[in-house]
């Protein structure tokens, strides 16, 4: 009997699990699971109405409890996928029930963004092994539109090519596979950018390094508002768990700075804690606070202004993008050598994990359409191979093999529009 998925349930009604329900529900039938009270699980449901904006997911997706509805829903279902807390033994609880439960030929995923998942798959039955992948979607789905499909070392070929067409076709994803590396590939490199920032928080401060690395420089939002989304808890666990487990050329990049470790244990996580912020505060829909490390709590932001990145920025709202990176580039302002730092680090990081968590296809995938940031080559092609190459040695940064083997033409080859990623928005 082939593949055929016509039922999905998603365990774990918060943010993620919300989400991948406004994607799935659009579709086909969902039953979307979370621990006792229901009212839980029903929460969630408005949560994904809210997010695709369509009341008809009230007709298609069925909240439950694990408690109660678990076996029901899982025997019901051709592919059930967990997106709940990232600690590996809380998820492999609820996989040994699914495989219980599950029919023989179920699909079953994880959502994590980061785990092994041999580890995850590891003592389950045969068959689940053999139909057992991980589905990573980014955060909003219903904005960020790559998925990230990673299999266990026995996930059949089969299985990875129906669940890529079933989520380009049925889904509207954009899939890339990856290799079952600590933080996939998307989480290891844009993590890498992020944590460096949030590094030198203590140096230069919250606002300051916004303003530097904002969208201009390639990205939807800036880099510490960015963590403030993800939540300083799952920031810490993406980071740790390739710190742990990795040991590469950026290694110090996922060291977790004192004062976030300090944070998380006070109960500061971003935006999912209000009250207690995250490096930005919200006191009210006018007003919005910024963490300073020094003065120990939050203060009133002031908006710097520094004269090259403001050249730098009219020069790209002018559409002069070359010129603008040229201005950046050969500047000797001590703020454009934190952008040079950043910027060539992304590109020598992503370059050089080619063939380590994704072909370059993927990396420029994920990094497009799941981070929403410039794929790496758009960039490349943008300043000039040879002009990159320059100016990755000048900064001391390797080169990643695929711009020594350079020919000629191209990098980037997806047909979407690069200008859509960044300049000028």
């Amino acid at each position: 009997m082939g593949l055929a998925v016509k039922k999905i349930t998603v365990l774990g009604a918060g943010q993620m699990g919300a989400g991948a329900t406004a994607v799935f529900g659009q579709d086909m039938p969902v039953y979307l699971l979370n621990r006792a009270p229901l009212s839980k699980a029903q929460r969630g449901v408005e949560a994904a109405v809210n997010a695709a904006r369509t009341n008809s997911l009230r007709k298609t997706v069925t909240p439950g409890t694990y408690e109660d509805d678990l076996q029901r829903a899982v025997q019901d279902s051709d592919l059930i996928i967990e997106t709940i807390g990232e600690d590996i033994e809380l998820k492999r609880h609820y996989f040994k029930l699914i495989d219980q439960y599950r029919k023989p030929g179920t699909i079953v995923a994880t959502g994590s963004s980061g785990l092994s998942v041999a580890s995850l798959a590891k003592g389950m039955s045969d068959d689940f092994r053999r139909h057992f992948l991980c589905i990573h979607l980014y955060n909003p789905p219903t904005r960020l539109v790559a998925v990230e499909l990673v299999p266990g070392p026995e996930t059949k070929p089969e299985v990875m090519e129906y669940v890529a067409g079933l989520m380009e076709k049925t889904f509207r994803r954009v899939v890339l596979y990856a290799k079952d590396t600590p933080a996939y590939a998307g989480n290891r490199i844009g993590f890498k950018v992020l944590n460096e920032v949030a590094q030198m928080v203590p140096t230069h401060g919250v606002a300051m390094l916004d303003y530097l690395l904002g969208t201009y420089t390639g990205r939807l939002l800036s880099p510490l508002a960015t963590v403030d989304l993800v939540g300083w808890d799952v920031h810490k666990a993406i980071v740790d768990n390739v710190r742990q487990n990795t040991k590469d050329e950026a290694h110090q990049a996922f060291v977790m700075p004192q004062y976030m470790e300090d944070g998380i244990k006070a109960g500061r996580l971003g935006d999912k804690t209000p009250d207690k912020g995250g490096f930005y505060k919200r006191v009210s829909k006018e007003k919005t606070l910024v963490l300073d490390i020094r003065a120990g709590g939050y203060v009133e932001a002031k908006a710097p202004k520094v004269p090259i990145i403001e050249s730098v920025k009219q020069l790209i709202r002018y559409g002069s993008s070359q010129e603008a990176l040229h201005a950046l580039f050969s500047s000797n302002e001590p703020e454009a050598a934190i952008v040079r730092k950043g910027m060539l680090g992304y590109l020598s990081y992503a370059g050089m994990r080619n063939g380590e968590v994704s072909t370059m296809q993927g990396i420029n995938r994920v990094m497009g359409w799941g981070f929403n940031w410039f794929p790496p080559d758009a960039m490349t092609d943008l300043m000039g191979v040879e002009e990159t190459k320059r100016l990755l040695t000048k900064e001391g940064l390797p080169i990643p093999p695929h711009l020594t083997a350079y020919k000629g033409g191209k990098l980037y080859q997806e047909v979407d529009d690069e200008a859509r990623y960044l300049f000028g928005r």
